[in-house]
């Protein structure tokens, strides 16, 4: 676990894109900027318009600071005494944590879910049961397996809680906003399992219908969330992908490195291959388009997640330029897939933000 903040991944109960010498200006730790690649990379008009349509909803989500003042309808009531309550999320926390998920699902090319109050209701409880109880944070919690039960706790809401964090994403840590619990599920690069992207996975799962949503604020500051993402009947829903990518299509430099400028694992995800698919010899090839740089890899992971998907996560090779105004092709061979035996796709850049250079002086 790095850092102050971990995830554990979800269980499932369903077992589950000619060369210049390039100007390089050193950006973050690991993004650069290549001032001569602007006129090699093209945005399409189409391209343009869905690009200035993500900065338009990321500039929307909501970045507002929550504690507990107001994170909260009905504050929990994190007691010993007998009068345990979960509490009730507010309507202002829920829709802003579920336009934060939308966002990310934009990204891939999936479509936006919703919450459903049932599932609301399960994970509101989880987290407040994970709170009072001080869950450790540094030990799988799903099934609450490692949370010794407390007579405070009515079985009403501790088996509820059981279920919940058995179905559930699970983050704890001390965010500011809504968004950075989700941002640190999709990043999926502080999972105390590793870098196997399962989070990831069932955020971005193109058989998801809903989510539920809870947080809760343990007295010593520590904030548990459980984002309930196994519905049991969605594994019966047709994939409206058959292949998931992240990144995909046209993508935000800024989604690639964490807060602190470091690459996170990128990932596939073959929605109908129910077996893992790696084997010896595969091996991932990532080209930069725009300048030529090149690189190899191979897979950190590769397991099965989200309603028996193949999910393969794997580290971006260092050699690779990386940065907002880029068109990049990958590559993964020798899979073990009769009908899949390699895959390519491609992506191109830009930034989320709109900040310094983007897309505007890639089309002079």
């Amino acid at each position: 676990m790095k850092r102050s903040r971990l995830l554990i991944s979800c269980a499932s109960l369903l077992l589950f894109f000619s060369v210049a010498a390039p100007t390089t200006v050193q950006a973050t730790s690991n993004v650069t900027t290549n001032i001569s690649d602007f006129y090699r990379t093209y945005y399409s008009p189409s391209e343009i318009a869905q690009i200035k349509q993500f900065q338009q909803t990321y500039q929307s989500l909501d970045n507002d600071l929550y504690n507990k003042s107001n994170l909260f309808t009905t504050a929990p009531k994190l007691t010993t005494d007998g009068t345990f309550d979960p509490g009730v999320l507010s309507g202002n926390a829920l829709n802003g944590t579920i336009s934060w998920i939308n966002y990310y699902r934009s990204l891939s090319g999936l479509s936006p879910i919703s919450s459903k109050e049932a599932s609301n209701n399960t994970s509101q409880i989880a987290s407040s049961v994970m709170a009072v109880s001080n869950s450790s944070p540094y030990i799988n919690q799903h099934f609450l397996v490692n949370t010794p039960r407390s007579s405070f706790i009515p079985d009403r809401y501790w088996y509820q809680a059981v279920y919940g964090t058995g179905y559930g994403n699970l983050y704890f840590g001390y965010p500011k906003t809504i968004g950075e619990p989700i941002r640190e599920l999709i990043f999926d690069d502080t999972d105390i399992e590793g870098s196997d992207t399962g989070h990831r996975a069932w955020l971005l799962s193109p058989k998801l219908s809903t989510v539920g949503v809870g947080i809760s604020i343990a007295n010593n500051g520590r904030q548990y969330e459980t984002i309930f993402v196994n519905n049991p009947t969605d594994i019966y829903n047709q994939a409206e992908k058959s292949v998931v990518t992240y990144p995909y299509n046209l993508f935000p430099v800024e989604e690639l490195t964490n807060k602190y400028g470091a690459l996170i694992p990128w990932s596939i995800t073959f929605a109908d291959q129910n077996k893992n698919m790696v084997t010896d010899q595969t091996s991932i090839t990532v080209e930069n388009l725009t300048d030529g740089t090149v690189g190899t890899t191979t897979p950190l992971t590769d397991r099965s997640y989200a309603y028996l998907s193949d999910v393969i996560a794997y580290m971006p090779p260092r050699s690779i330029t990386i940065n907002n105004h880029s068109t990049y092709r990958v590559t993964i061979n020798n899979l073990n897939s009769e009908s899949v035996p390699s895959y390519s796709y491609t992506f191109k850049t830009f930034s989320e933000t709109a900040n310094g250079l983007g897309y505007g002086y890639a089309n002079q």
